[in-house]
């Protein structure tokens, strides 16, 4: 990978230290190396960490998804009072809002528009 972009970061003589002091441990005393390495690992951290949150989401979808069937069905046979069915309308609005909300942010933590 071509590396012909600078960064410029000041920081107090204690920040130095520790930071050279990691570096020397980790990649040598390579302080280019061993920022690039934080912020890969950190980028892989977060992404292992949000395919664990939509796996843990999917299958909360599918429970969602079979209770919703009951429901239908218990309002195609006539056991839920129309006040029932709109107070579940509304419900189930908010649920696809809010599923439309975190799909936005997931879009977004992935560098998505």
């Amino acid at each position: 990978m071509k590396k012909d972009l600078y960064l410029h970061v000041r920081m107090d003589e204690e920040t130095m230290q520790i930071l050279k002091c990691a570096a020397t441990q980790t990649t040598n005393g390579n302080v280019s190396d061993y920022i690039r390495n934080l912020i890969r690992k950190d980028n892989r951290q977060m992404t292992d960490d949000l395919a664990a949150g939509i796996h843990g989401l999917e299958h909360q979808m599918i429970r969602i998804g079979n209770n919703i069937n009951q429901i239908a069905r218990s309002a195609n046979a006539g056991l839920m009072s129309s006040a029932q069915r709109d107070r579940l309308m509304d419900e189930m609005n908010e649920v696809r809002l809010r599923v439309e909300q975190l799909a936005t942010e997931v879009l977004l933590m992935r560098g998505g528009s």
